[in-house]
């Protein structure tokens, strides 16, 4: 008889100990991770609507041909909504600051357009715009004080591109740079961009 309560004893100690366990668990969570919600900066002018307000445009060579201008410009889409547009008609061009013998007297294309941001708390921050392109060395930039940033255009459709960088000293350059920009090979296409809707987050605190 005692051989036979001790073998029950032994058979229902494991189910005890895990109802117990779970009777005790019961109600107790893991605490979930703190997202800090995001707060959105104001631009001027982040959709071109207003031209180039707001933007520092450089462009090393800017030309006009009729309707069509090279460079970094504002252009109009057909519904005439407006857009940051990069076009080069191929994919060097000459340097104006090179008289003619100076060999070699042509060069890729270079430029930038970019906003001042200032008042902003040190910090972590993303910068984001819709923008597509043919070619390279065409990119979404960002320098928060201590070093610059940059992520490549590298789709032909728009897409949305998503930059992160740091602040510090309370002021930021934000926008598009062109470094070298060069038209896709072997086609020899010349290098273009589009770009629209920027916008600039950061975590509150």
């Amino acid at each position: 008889m005692k051989q036979l309560s001790f073998l029950i004893s032994t058979l229902l100690f494991p189910t005890l100990v895990s109802i117990f366990s779970i009777s005790c668990n019961k109600g107790v969570s893991k605490p979930s991770e703190v997202v800090k919600p995001a707060n959105q900066i104001t631009l001027i002018n982040p959709g071109f609507e207003d031209s180039t307000t707001g933007w520092a445009i450089q462009n090393d060579s800017a030309y006009t041909n009729g309707d069509i201008k090279w460079g970094i410009t504002v252009q109009k889409d057909r519904y005439g909504s407006r857009y940051l547009n990069f076009y080069a008609p191929q994919n060097y061009h000459k340097d104006s600051t090179k008289p003619d013998w100076v060999a070699p007297n042509w060069t890729p294309w270079n430029g930038g357009a970019y906003q001042t941001v200032s008042n902003l708390k040190d910090g972590n921050y993303t910068l984001k715009c819709k923008a597509a392109a043919v070619g390279y060395g065409m990119f979404l930039w960002a320098d928060g004080g201590e070093k610059a940033d940059s992520v490549a255009f590298k789709s032909s459709v728009y897409e949305t591109k998503i930059l992160e960088f740091i602040v510090k000293g309370g002021t930021a350059k934000i926008g598009f740079r062109c470094s070298n920009a060069d038209g896709t090979q072997p086609a020899l296409l010349a290098p273009w961009f589009n770009a629209d809707d920027v916008e600039l987050w950061t975590e509150s605190e």
